[in-house]
């Protein structure tokens, strides 16, 4: 999961949230908004673990919009599945089983 950013031809910003399974390279959503914080990924998040299930993991950078308190929150609440790897080249998300620890 990552963002591409463009222009419009009128010079707009564009920002694209990507979203692949990386086990059979499908791509499940692209999301173009003018502007996405953490609340929209956590949406276009919540739409996808309905229509496909809940993922083995998922993986970021650490850009602000993927390690936000709400996202975070709402992956434990939503899912009662969590567990945070943060480096300095990039954040796993690994969704576990919350009561197997």
């Amino acid at each position: 999961m990552d963002f591409v950013h463009d222009r419009t031809k009128q010079g707009g910003k564009l920002k694209f949230l990507t979203v692949i399974d990386e086990g059979c390279r499908e791509c499940l959503e692209i999301r173009a908004e003018r502007k996405m914080t953490g609340r929209d990924v956590l949406e276009t998040l919540d739409e996808l673990i309905r229509e496909y299930g809940r993922p083995e993991f998922i993986r970021t950078d650490n850009g602000s919009e993927f390690i936000a308190k709400e996202l975070r929150k709402w992956l434990v609440l939503a899912t009662s599945l969590i567990q945070a790897i943060i480096s300095r080249k990039y954040c796993i998300l690994l969704l576990l089983n919350y009561h197997s620890f």
